[in-house]
């Protein structure tokens, strides 16, 4: 740079200015918010000689620089800051760590028909459920509580999730056992409006419903709910009221009254 010999003073101060601006060591992201537990990495550019990594804590984090990367882990709750100094200055991140995504219980076993809460804590962003096998579990999910129901025998494995992190929780669901004696069966009072058409638990009138095989019952249930039989007549009108989950526990409890002509 040429400058006239009165302003020579001012290139002194300047170059060495510019120099700082592009050279300045940089650290991306500068500030990170991890579950305890997990792991991510910090990208160091713009060092000037030899980079040294410092950390506040520890016992919040682990800390090390391979290269041009700090790699870091989530140790504790708490907050730690890291420090990468060169001959220029000091950068710094800030690393702050949370309780990790959990879901209370981490299982649920339930009879068909039955329901169960299970309840998120320290979710970070949005909470979405995926359900493996909708068949056999209904979910259904309020803020950060999830509506758990058995709709058939079988299993189905939930995965949680929020911005951050996963976690799964399997759902077992089995059949009603045989009722014992003197034991109300849960569909005896859903199935008791059947009683004007189909005589007490099913035992007559237009169609004697007890005994009957369960799986045909549901599936003609199933029909009048959906529309798919006789859309406009009672049983339609009946059904529609109804869940699918107590459509299940009345064909069920029609199918045992063989037992107790």
């Amino acid at each position: 740079m040429n400058l006239p010999k009165n302003l020579s003073w001012l290139s002194s101060l300047i170059l060495p200015l510019v120099a700082v601006a592009t050279h300045a060591a940089s650290l991306a992201p500068s500030s990170l918010t991890l579950p305890s537990g997990a792991s991510a990495t910090i990208a160091v550019s713009n060092v000037s000689g030899t980079a040294n990594l410092a950390n506040s804590d520890p016992t919040v984090v682990s800390a090390s620089l391979a290269g041009r990367t700090i790699r870091v882990s989530a140790n504790a709750i708490g907050v730690a800051t890291l420090s990468v100094t060169d001959r220029r200055g000091t950068k710094t991140a800030k690393i702050t760590v949370t309780p990790p995504l959990s879901v209370s219980p981490g299982s649920a076993s339930l009879l068909v028909g039955r329901s169960t809460t299970l309840v998120v804590s320290n979710a970070i962003g949005s909470i979405t459920v995926t359900n493996s096998n909708s068949t056999a579990v209904g979910t259904s999910r309020s803020g950060n509580t999830i509506t758990v129901t058995g709709r058939s025998e079988g299993s189905g494995l939930l995965t949680v999730r929020d911005s951050r992190s996963t976690v799964k929780v399997q759902v077992d669901v089995t059949a009603l056992p045989p009722a014992s004696s003197g034991e109300i069966h849960p569909g005896r009072l859903l199935a008791s409006n059947c009683f004007q058409c189909d005589g007490t638990n099913g035992s007559g009138g237009f169609d004697e419903l007890r005994g009957k095989n369960k799986a045909e019952l549901l599936d003609e249930l199933r029909g009048f709910a959906s529309g798919r039989e006789d859309a406009g007549g009672i049983m339609a009108a009946h059904a529609t009221g109804y869940t699918d989950e107590q459509l299940q526990l009345i064909a069920d409890f029609l199918s045992r009254q063989s037992a107790e002509r």
